[in-house]
C-alpha cells in the first residue's frame, strides 16, 4: 500500500434507507418498526403530542414528562428504577417544542418485564407532591444560574421575540411561574395529552414476530381514548426587533440573530440548509473563517435552521469577547450581505455539498439511525421521498439560487437581533 496516495473520492449517488414497516395492533393502534441487525436488543419510543406548545402554562410539559417515572400507584419511583436497572434496561425522557417521548432501549429476553414496567408509568403516574417540590427546587435552583450565563439569555430572549410573549415557545420560566405548578395541573396535563390514542409507537432493533406479539400482547390491554386533543396556539410573527440587555461586567457578549421561516415542507427548507451551512454551518464556514480564524473574536460561531410543526426558524448564534461585541456584529452582516451579492465561488459550494451529503450519508451508523430518520418526517406528513429529494436538491442547487435565497430571507430590516453583554 502506498500511503502517499490518497484513496479514490467518488460522488454520493443515493442512498436508501431501511424503511418503517407498519402493524396494526389489536386495539388499533399502529406499531411502527425497522426489523435490523444481530444483536438481543431492541428500543422502543412512545411519542405523543405534549410538547411545550400544549402547555397553557411555562414549565408544565417538561415537569409532566420529567416526573412521569417519579411514582404510579404501583410502584415508587425508586422502586421502578430498580427494577429497569435489574433487567439491564435504559428509560430516557424527552421533550421538544412538538413532542413528547419515553423510550425504551432493553435486551429483548426482558421486554417483557420492562414494556410492563413502561406501560405502568405511562398509564398509572401519580406525580408525588414531595417529587414535584424537589423537581421544583431543582429548577429554580438551575433557572437562577442560567440567568447568570449570556448564552442563556440571549437564547431566550431570542424566542421571546421570534414566537411572542404569548405563545408557548416564546413565553420565559420564572420562578414564580415555577412556584405555581401544582399536582393537579400535572395530573390533568398527563391524561389529556398522554393518552394513547395521542401516541406514536416507533421500535427498532432486532424484532421479530415474537417481539411484536409481546407489544401487541401488553399494548392492546390499554384503551383508546376517541377524544379530539384541543386546537394549538397560532404564532403570531412580530416585527423584527434589536435588543442589547447590559451587563457592564461582562466579559463575553452573547449574540443570537435570526428570523421565522418555513418548516420541512416549505419548497425552500432544504435549500436554506446549503445557504445556512456556507454562511456558519460547519467548521470552514464563512462566519468561522472571518470572526474565529481571521479576527479572533470568538471561539466559535455557527448559524442554521430549526423546524417546528406550524413554522421554522433561521438563527446564528455565538459568544464573543465584550470589547468586540460591535465588530462582531458589523462582520456578521458583512458576511451576509456578501452572499447577497457575490456569487459563491464553485469550489466552495461543492465542498459544501459534499460536507452535507457525507455528513447524511455518516448519520446512518445503527438501526436506530434509520428510526431516527423516520421519526423526523412522519410529523409533518412526509414519507421518505423527502430524503430522496434532499439529495437531489442538495445536488443540484447552484450559485444562483443560494444567491436568490440570501436576498429573499436575509434583509436586514427582517432579522431579529438579541446582544447580552456590551455592544
Amino acid at each position: 500500500m502506498d500511503r502517499t496516495i490518497a484513496p479514490a473520492a467518488f460522488e454520493l449517488e443515493n442512498i436508501s434507507l431501511l424503511p418503517a414497516q407498519e402493524y396494526l395492533l389489536s386495539n388499533g393502534m399502529k406499531l411502527n418498526y425497522i426489523n435490523a441487525g444481530t444483536e438481543d436488543l431492541i428500543r422502543i419510543e412512545f411519542i405523543f403530542d405534549a410538547g411545550t406548545n400544549r402547555e397553557n402554562q411555562t414549565l408544565l410539559a417538561n415537569a409532566c414528562n420529567f416526573l412521569l417515572n417519579a411514582g404510579t400507584t404501583n410502584y415508587s419511583s425508586v422502586e421502578l428504577m430498580e427494577q429497569i436497572d435489574f433487567y439491564g434496561a435504559y428509560f430516557q425522557q424527552d421533550v421538544t417544542f412538538d413532542k413528547a417521548s419515553i423510550t425504551l432501549y432493553t435486551l429483548n429476553k426482558y421486554l417483557k418485564e420492562t414494556l410492563t414496567l413502561v406501560l405502568d408509568i405511562l398509564t398509572h403516574s401519580v406525580f408525588p407532591e414531595s417529587e414535584i417540590k424537589t423537581y421544583v427546587e431543582n429548577t429554580k435552583q438551575r433557572l437562577a444560574i442560567n440567568l447568570e450565563k449570556n448564552d442563556f439569555l440571549a437564547k431566550r430572549n431570542f424566542n421571546h421575540l421570534l414566537f411572542g410573549a404569548d405563545h408557548p415557545y416564546g413565553k420565559l420560566l420564572t420562578a414564580a411561574a415555577c412556584n405555581q405548578l401544582t399536582q393537579a395541573q400535572l395530573t390533568q396535563f398527563f391524561k389529556e395529552f398522554y393518552s394513547f390514542a395521542n401516541c406514536k409507537i416507533i421500535a427498532a432493533g432486532l424484532i421479530t414476530e415474537k417481539e411484536i406479539k409481546i407489544i401487541d400482547e401488553l399494548v392492546s390491554t390499554i384503551p383508546l381514548s376517541s377524544k379530539a386533543l384541543p386546537a394549538l396556539d397560532l404564532i403570531k410573527p412580530a416585527p423584527a426587533q434589536k435588543i442589547l440587555i447590559e451587563k457592564p461586567d461582562a466579559l463575553q457578549s452573547a449574540i443570537r440573530i435570526g428570523k421565522l421561516i418555513g418548516n420541512k415542507t416549505d419548497p425552500d427548507y432544504i435549500d436554506l440548509i446549503v445557504l445556512s451551512t456556507i454562511l456558519g454551518g460547519y467548521f470552514g464556514s464563512r462566519l468561522m473563517a472571518n470572526i474565529r480564524e481571521d479576527k479572533g473574536y470568538t471561539y466559535g460561531i455557527g448559524a442554521g435552521i430549526a423546524s417546528t410543526l406550524d413554522t421554522g426558524f433561521f438563527y446564528i448564534a455565538t459568544e464573543v469577547g465584550a470589547d468586540v461585541g460591535a465588530a462582531a456584529i458589523h462582520e456578521i452582516y458583512f458576511e451576509i450581505e456578501k452572499l447577497k451579492t457575490t456569487l459563491v465561488p464553485e469550489s466552495e459550494l461543492d465542498l459544501v455539498k459534499n460536507y452535507l451529503l457525507g455528513s447524511y450519508l455518516g448519520s446512518i451508523e445503527n438501526v436506530f439511525s434509520y428510526a431516527d430518520k423516520y421519526k423526523a418526517i412522519y410529523p409533518y406528513g412526509l414519507d421518505y421521498s423527502y430524503y430522496t429529494t434532499y439529495f437531489m436538491r442538495v445536488k443540484a442547487i447552484n450559485s444562483q439560487r443560494i444567491m436568490d435565497l440570501a436576498n429573499k430571507y436575509f434583509a436586514t430590516d427582517t432579522l431579529t437581533e438579541v446582544v447580552v453583554g456590551k455592544k
